[in-house]
């Protein structure tokens, strides 16, 4: 006698038809079971991530917007991006805004769109005479009012 007899006197069912029914039955309630287990974890996880959210939103609102930092890249905390695309690489790990007059190379690099030869092309004209304006760096071969529009939320002049 197995376990399975009961059930299948009172079904009708084959032996076979009766090991499915109750093989789908346990594990749909050990699936309900697992679920009402496992959510109380997974709201506490989502509580604290939205937390640790809420704190970096408040951080990076006390952070001055204007600061002109010499290398604008994420350092540590930046993901590495799956992208083989340079510029689309440089577009997501700039943080901070850049001096049109003071800023180096690498720290042009890290712009959207400014790749070594236009960054080189910048720091040339810059020597030649200084950056009045945003504006201004449409003088440099390689950056039109388009390009300059990209670049304009990064950039700041002393």
């Amino acid at each position: 006698m197995s376990i399975l007899d009961p059930f299948r006197r009172a079904t009708g069912l084959t032996t076979a038809e009766s090991a499915v029914v109750l093989t789908i039955a346990v594990v749909f309630v050990a699936g309900w079971i697992g679920r009402s287990l496992l959510q109380p974890q997974t709201l506490h996880q989502q509580e604290a991530a939205e937390r640790v959210i809420a704190m970096l939103d408040s951080l990076a609102q006390q952070l001055p917007v204007d600061t002109t930092v010499d290398v604008a890249i994420a350092s540590a905390h930046t993901l590495k991006p799956t992208s083989t695309d340079v510029r689309e690489q440089k577009h997501t790990t700039v943080i901070h805004r850049i001096s049109v007059n003071s800023s180096s190379l690498r720290a042009w690099e890290q712009l959207p769109g400014i790749g070594p030869s236009t960054a080189r092309a910048i720091l040339a004209e810059q020597r030649v005479r200084p950056f009045q304006s945003i504006d201004d760096l449409q003088r440099v071969r390689g950056i039109g009012p388009k390009k300059l529009e990209r670049l304009r939320p990064y950039l700041t002049v002393p």
